[in-house]
């Protein structure tokens, strides 16, 4: 890069699986690490990307309920780690996080199948990205349920 050498490496891993025809499980784990190798004094062994999570994992279960033909339930969390930007001196940072979902749904027929999920089960208020101190720093969505149905002839 135009600033000197920099070096940015990542590593992922997603896992996936049923544990009975009933349950299934899903989930992934990233790291990721930037930084300058050759720059000026105030960059040098900094991160490029501070504004990308070191670490960010998700995990995931669903379960298709035996009681009710059709039915189907599911759970997830996804977490990162702490984040920043900074111009100067001046920093915006955010801390890591654990955000919750919950869903569920119901096939109506082969046809037809009604929806619900809650995204941010808690309502938890949390910085999505930051940016610069005075703009372009996003929370992320607050608590969120929305519905849907589908259907196709």
């Amino acid at each position: 890069i135009a600033a000197g050498k920099a070096r940015a490496e990542a590593d992922q891993v997603d896992v996936r699986g049923e544990i009975t025809p009933q349950w299934s499980v899903s989930g992934g784990y990233a790291y990721t690490d930037t930084e300058y190798l050759r720059s000026t004094p105030a960059q040098q062994g900094q991160p490029i990307s501070s504004f990308t999570p070191k670490h960010s994992g998700n995990v995931w279960v669903h379960h298709k309920m035996s009681l009710v033909d059709g039915v189907e339930i599911g759970a997830g969390m996804r977490a990162v780690s702490d984040f920043f930007n900074s111009v100067g001196a001046q920093m915006v940072r955010g801390p890591g996080y654990a955000v919750f979902q919950l869903g569920g749904s119901y096939q109506f027929t082969p046809k037809y199948r009604l929806a619900i999920n809650v995204d941010n089960l808690f309502d938890k208020t949390y910085w999505e990205k930051v940016s610069y101190p005075g703009r372009q720093n996003f929370f992320g969505v607050p608590r969120r349920i929305s519905v849907s149905f589908r259907g196709s002839l």
